[in-house]
């Protein structure tokens, strides 16, 4: 196999240890059986070809597993160190956690390698406890990532800290309000984040966050008003946590577990929440808004000019009321803060007003209803978070927006999520108080999702608390989404760096600028005339550590790694497909579709019988 290095006989050092020497010859063994099947002479039957290979995969993938050491960090895989050496000696790769305090990118076409690798990562990440999310936009088929990750829930005894979120099966996914925890300006310049595009005037985005705040604001005061003591939402709260655990235990006992098939009873999730929706609107209606418990549907019902000019109707009438938790003078500002709002929200013209609140009322109505509704607004509080912060658990979420799906909808949800952990991220950064277990974000193919802010993200996530790891296929897809500025400061945060096979010529161009250079040493002789004297002079010269078509040839499961100052040639780990098989239920409109092509086909075959019938006739 060609190698990026010359005079390469890969030499074992005296100081692997017996696992890493025992890969190494398995891993030889297994190629050199792969590559008899591949030109195969007819020396050996297939039969037992077959079977010499079988033997040998179990045996590669058992080192493979056995090289995973935790305590000594994440396992990158078989790594050939370069730049300076003619003869490097493979070293086992590992990264410590302690430097994975910033992010991870790999890049390579479809089909080389990239999700096995990140799959063999989420892996380890779960065996250490770690706060784990999954973003699989694409899915795959037998949905390999969502069955990768179940089954190694089930592997390390972490079954129970397994979440989903799916935009194509809400009935499935978890729920949560994202807003729940959020302040007031968090709540606005995330919603306005979500609605902002490039060519958006500054204008609209100004009023349509004078009008979020001034919801929320007003809501703020007329919960303190209505409810003094803060006793009310505390028990709402609890109520609130109390029903989703008892809804997720009953979803638990109508999922089939013996073939892990994801299918609910759809029956007793819709009776469930007509019922706690209605006693929770009850409780509303007793002792008034609720600024604590607020849901993008409140946000989108007061949204618009005649329902602002109602809230602030309200929010003037109703009498100042202080208790042991908010002071007099407290209430007052936060009245005055309300109506000042309200007031500068309704200053503009009717018809103006409406140009802004008609975009803003309808991203509202987006995350409101239909899939997105389904998850963000069932519950009023965030479970998510509660596992997040908790130092007792940790959470194994797997999220799947289906961007091809819902396009506009999934880039909205995500961002949303994102907003939530940057709002978890201000807290950490504001207390000062770490969490007690990093969140190791994974996001596979991040092209269909991203969005011009995520920079920002990724700029503060690694300091406080969020490693992100991203797979894609080359940098010129980031680009085509947030353009070349944001998708280079987007690569300036990634600290470790894997590079695979690329097909693009441009792309491979550039990687091998950013693996770097060596400089070759070159002693000339040049003698006089006469042969007794002469002069010596150097030619230095810069060559790529690996030129652009060494990394397009790149074999599958083969690439570039760089990660503390340090670059390898590398092979990642060996990984058989999950065991697990997942069933998913039918989408909505699938159902239909189906059925008429089942007609059609049935349709088909009785006119080309009939089409026989007549000939023969």
């Amino acid at each position: 196999m060609k190698r990026l290095f010359s005079k390469t006989k890969k030499p074992i050092s005296n100081e692997l240890d017996k696992k890493f020497k025992h890969l190494l010859r398995t891993k030889k063994e297994f190629r050199k059986i792969s590559k008899m099947i591949d030109n195969y002479d007819g020396s050996v039957s297939r039969d037992e070809l077959n079977l010499r290979f079988e033997e040998k995969k179990k045996e590669l993938l058992e080192c493979e597993r056995a090289m995973i050491n935790i305590k000594k960090g994440l396992y990158f895989g078989i790594g050939y160190p370069l730049g300076q050496l003619e003869d490097p000696k493979p070293v086992p790769v590992y990264a410590k956690w302690a430097n994975l305090n910033n992010h991870v990118g790999f890049k390579g076409t479809t089909r080389v390698g990239k999700t096995v690798s990140a799959l063999g990562q989420i892996d380890q990440c779960i065996a250490n406890g770690m706060n784990v999310i999954v973003v699989d936009p694409k899915g795959s088929e037998g949905q390999e990532v969502l069955a990768s990750v179940i089954e190694s829930c089930y592997a390390h005894d972490r079954s129970k800290d397994f979440n989903y979120f799916s935009l194509a099966y809400p009935s499935l996914s978890e729920y949560i309000n994202v807003l729940y925890g959020k302040s007031n300006t968090a709540i606005a310049s995330d919603i306005i984040q979500s609605i902002k595009t490039p060519n958006m005037e500054t204008f609209y985005l100004d009023v349509g966050e004078r009008i979020l705040l001034s919801i929320t604001t007003s809501f703020e005061y007329l919960e303190y008003c209505t409810d003094p003591t803060g006793e009310i939402t505390r028990l709402l709260e609890q109520e609130e946590l109390v029903k989703y655990k008892e809804f997720m235990s009953k979803r638990k006992k109508e999922t089939d577990k013996t073939n892990k098939c994801l299918i609910p009873d759809e029956d007793v999730i819709d009776r469930f929440f007509q019922e706690s929706d209605h006693e929770l609107l009850q409780t509303f209606e007793n002792f008034g808004f609720n600024r604590t418990l607020i849901t993008f549907k409140d946000l989108q019902c007061f949204s618009s000019y005649d329902q602002l000019e109602k809230l602030y109707s309200i929010v003037k009438v109703t009498p100042v009321n202080p208790g042991p938790l908010h002071s007099e003078i407290k209430l007052n500002k936060l009245r005055d803060e309300a109506i000042r709002l309200l007031e500068s929200a309704l200053a503009s013209d009717k018809a103006h007003f409406s140009k802004v609140s008609d975009t803003l009322s309808n991203r509202l109505l987006q995350l409101s209803i239909g899939p997105v509704g389904s998850i963000l607004c069932n519950i009023r509080i965030n479970p998510l978070m509660n596992r997040l912060i908790r130092d007792d658990i940790a959470t194994v979420t797997v999220i799947q927006p289906a961007p091809m799906k819902f396009r506009n909808t999934s880039n909205v949800f995500m961002k949303m999520l994102l907003g939530m952990l940057s709002s978890l991220m201000g807290t950490v950064g504001s207390t000062g108080v770490l969490l007690n277990k990093r969140i190791m974000l994974f996001i596979d193919e991040p092209v269909s999702i991203i969005f011009p802010g995520i920079e920002d993200f990724l700029n503060k996530a690694g300091g406080l608390g969020i490693s992100v790891f991203l797979y894609t296929q080359t940098d010129e897809d980031y680009e085509s989404v947030v353009g070349k500025s944001i998708a280079g400061m987007m690569g300036g945060n990634l600290n470790t760096t894997g590079i695979m096979r690329l097909t693009s010529a441009e792309s491979a161009i550039r990687a091998s600028k950013m693996i770097g250079s060596v400089q070759k040493y070159k002693t000339l002789a040049m003698v006089s005339g006469g042969g007794s004297e002469g002069r010596y002079s150097t030619d230095v010269t810069e060559e790529y550590i690996c030129k652009p078509e060494d990394i397009m040839a790149l074999p599958i499961g083969e690439g570039i790694f760089i990660h503390d100052k340090k670059t390898y040639y590398m092979e990642f780990p060996f990984r058989e497909s999950p065991n697990i098989k997942i069933v998913m239920p039918e989408i909505e409109g699938e159902g239909p579709q189906r059925l008429l092509a089942e007609y059609e086909r049935e349709y088909e075959d009785k006119q080309e019988n009939t089409d026989e019938a007549h000939d023969n006739t």
